[in-house]
């Protein structure tokens, strides 16, 4: 029998072919599980991704028409620069759960999302974007309300919507991500178990003063003295009118005379107006401009003479700017009804006064603006520095 000697060489050989072999099918052999999605949570200063978060809102989910948009700055999502596939929202907890199965229809529900380069949100709903957002949910819906008592809830399905396309996002330069919701039609309004799991910091704006003064003229024999009046204020945490940098507020005037043209007039001086001249000045015995003309806002009033808070020409958005702290703004309604007030045809109201307060950046990017009636608002009734906590599915 012959026996063979494996030289150096040849085994060496016959090592190398089977290390590639080993190679090889490792290469090829599929991978036995697939890896999971990519998530962010925000906010990041909450730790969202773990942790109940300590308030709670009615903004979008049980208000029944409103218009909600949310702002999150790139440090409270972790990452300047993704692509977003999915967001969702989960309900606060814990709460007793509600009865299994129950759904609230919503006639329409809207969801948008984008980014925005502003440095700092403010009352006006399109003051705060910088480019369009992206419309990922236009349609009738229904919702199921809160069925867990965990703390934190988990993402709800009802609040959870695809981004398809999916949404390249790059805040690198600074700005926020911005969430939109439009509701008309909520069948959960007031609902208890509704409220979404919400992070609140101290409100940054503060202060801020509403006077009215003088006396307006009428529309007429027999008709009202024509008069302005702000809305009237909450707390900033639910503020109707905000009196400060970053805010929004409304007036709303009577007496103005049936469906008549009128402008609402924002002045930084009640002694003198560059085109007027010494102020008051008299278009009548009884009617007078009351403040400079800095700016203006039109309106018409309804068939009763009206101009109702909270309508077109009655809003006044203030940029967020701290320097203005301490502002003085004369407000004044001028309507026209050509048989009345010779020769000017004006009915002029009071005025109102309002002193602007002051704004602190709070130390978190997150921002909600929110309207809570009109799902078509251009103004807030509602600012403040929250955010809802949010999941984002990425790539």
């Amino acid at each position: 029998m012959t026996h063979r000697t494996m030289t150096r060489s040849s085994l060496r050989a016959k090592l190398l072919a089977g290390a590639a072999a080993t190679v090889l099918a490792v290469t090829l052999t599929p991978a036995v599980e697939a890896q999971g999605p990519n998530f962010l949570f925000g906010p990041m200063s909450f730790n969202a991704d773990l942790a109940e978060l300590p308030s709670l809102t009615a903004f979008p989910a049980t208000t029944n028409n409103t218009r909600t948009q949310i702002f999150y700055g790139a440090s409270e999502l972790g990452s300047p620069l993704f692509t977003a596939t999915e967001i969702a929202f989960r309900y606060d907890g814990p709460l007793p759960p509600t009865s299994p199965g129950v759904d609230f229809p919503i006639t329409q529900l809207t969801v948008r999302v984008g980014t925005t380069a502003v440095g700092s949100p403010r009352g006006s709903f399109g003051g705060n974007l910088t480019s369009p957002l992206t419309t990922i949910f236009d349609g009738a819906t229904t919702i199921r309300i809160d069925e867990s008592n965990a703390a934190p809830e988990p993402w709800s399905p009802s609040w959870t919507f695809p981004i398809n396309p999916p949404l390249n996002v790059d805040l690198t330069g600074g700005g926020f991500f911005v969430v939109e919701f439009m509701i008309r039609g909520n069948s959960a309004a007031g609902a208890g178990h509704g409220s979404l799991d919400q992070a609140r910091q101290p409100e940054g704006a503060f202060g801020g003063t509403a006077v009215v003064e003088g006396t307006g003229c009428s529309a007429g024999a027999g008709q009202p003295i024509a008069a302005i009046q702000p809305f009237g204020t909450r707390p900033f945490s639910g503020a109707y009118d905000v009196y400060a940098p970053g805010g929004a507020y409304s007036l709303n005037a009577t007496g103005l005379g049936p469906n008549a043209p009128a402008a609402l007039l924002i002045g930084f001086s009640d002694t003198f107006d560059p085109l007027f001249g010494n102020l008051p000045f008299q278009f009548t015995p009884q009617c007078a401009l009351l403040q400079s003309i800095d700016a203006f806002l039109p309106a018409i009033a309804n068939p009763m003479g009206t101009i109702t808070a909270q309508t077109p020409g009655s809003f006044f958005s203030i940029p967020p700017r701290p320097a203005l702290q301490g502002t003085t703004l004369f407000h004044q309604f001028l309507s026209f009804v050509p048989t009345v007030n010779p020769p000017f045809g004006l009915v002029a109201t009071n005025r109102a006064r309002i002193t602007l307060g002051g704004l602190t950046q709070p130390p978190f990017p997150l921002w909600t603006v929110a309207h809570r009636a009109d799902p078509d608002a251009a103004f807030a009734t509602d600012i403040g520095p929250h955010a809802l906590a949010m999941r984002i599915t990425t790539l």
